[in-house]
């Protein structure tokens, strides 16, 4: 258990930093993070399994997982800037074809799927597209062009829904 105790005495400097790179990393690396997290975590269990049972180590379970954590994050951090091995090459890969699949939504899909009856309700109140942009703007926190708004309401209910 010498590890935990090393890692839970890291400067909290160097753990928040830790933490905040970890917070910034996308979701595939934040899984290979935690999945590194269980087999160092796995580990220190079966490693010192006896220890634990007699309680001669006096590490709570809370304590076992954050710096097993840690210890995740500082080894694959350190994996990321070498940069020059095999593994480093592979996450970035992985890291890039994440980043692929994840494109937004266009606009009017996002506006079917979420505002369209918000839209309607507003045009039956005989709002102007303007005025339905500029009340998602403020009560929802989106902008959208009125024209998009407009082109996704018609395709939905049509032009005699105007």
């Amino acid at each position: 258990m010498r590890e935990v105790k090393a890692i839970l005495k890291i400067v909290p400097r160097k753990r928040k930093e830790l933490l905040n790179w970890f917070a910034g990393q996308s979701t595939a690396m934040m899984l290979r993070i935690c999945k590194a997290k269980s087999v160092t975590k796995a580990t220190w269990q079966s490693k010192y399994k006896e220890q634990i049972r007699s309680g001669k180590i006096s590490s709570t379970v809370e304590q076992l997982e954050l710096a097993s954590l840690l210890d995740a994050i500082a080894k694959i951090k350190r994996e990321l800037e070498g940069g020059k091995t095999e593994k480093a090459f592979e996450i970035r890969v992985l890291e890039a074809k994440e980043k692929l699949q994840a494109k937004k939504a266009p606009a009017s899909t996002l506006i079917s799927k979420n505002y369209l009856q918000l839209i309607h309700q507003l045009r039956e109140k005989e709002l102007s597209w303007r005025k339905i942009q500029a009340y998602i703007k403020t009560y929802h926190r989106k902008t959208f062009a009125f024209s998009t708004i407009r082109a996704a309401y018609l395709a939905e209910y049509g032009s005699a829904a105007i």
